[in-house]
């Protein structure tokens, strides 16, 4: 599978997550615009929300696999220190790819999670793990066939 395959499932399932909360709480404004966000970059580039994700998600990768709630109850979700960037291999390949923080204003799909954590059912906590869970293991695929890629190149 090619990094563009796995980015183009990573944006359909981030698409379906998203739409789900937008589902549960239509009238949030927030939800709406980072759906509508979601599917203009799934069309025009959608490897830039896999590396929005990998800067800003895939640091709560071990809490989110062990299903560890505190993922999503933490205040400061946003204040947390970057683990990402003190793992060698992956910041390379952020480095190689030329991926800045700054080319992606918006809503951060952790942060809404983290926001509407305590008004979720039980049924509704459950599918959001099953989506977080997959939304890691994509990004797993990812940055690692892009590892691949720069060792084949070197």
């Amino acid at each position: 599978m090619s990094r563009t395959a796995i980015a183009k499932g990573f944006m359909n399932q981030i698409i379906n997550l998203v739409n789900s909360l937008h589902d549960r709480f239509p009238e949030v404004k927030e939800i709406k615009l980072t759906l509508t966000g979601l599917k203009t970059l799934k069309s025009f580039n959608p490897k830039k929300g896999i590396e929005f994700f990998v800067l800003h998600g895939y640091k709560y990768r071990d809490a989110v696999m062990k299903r560890d709630e505190s993922v999503f109850e933490s205040k400061n979700i946003t204040s947390e220190l970057t683990k990402i960037k003190d793992l060698e291999d992956i910041q390379y390949a952020i480095n190689h790819y030329n991926i800045k923080e700054t080319d992606y204003e918006g809503v951060d799909v952790m942060e809404l999670l983290q926001k509407y954590w305590s008004k979720f059912e039980p049924a509704e906590i459950e599918n959001v793990w099953k989506y977080a869970q997959v939304l890691m293991t994509l990004c797993d695929n990812y940055i690692a066939l892009s590892l691949q890629k720069n060792k084949t190149i070197s």
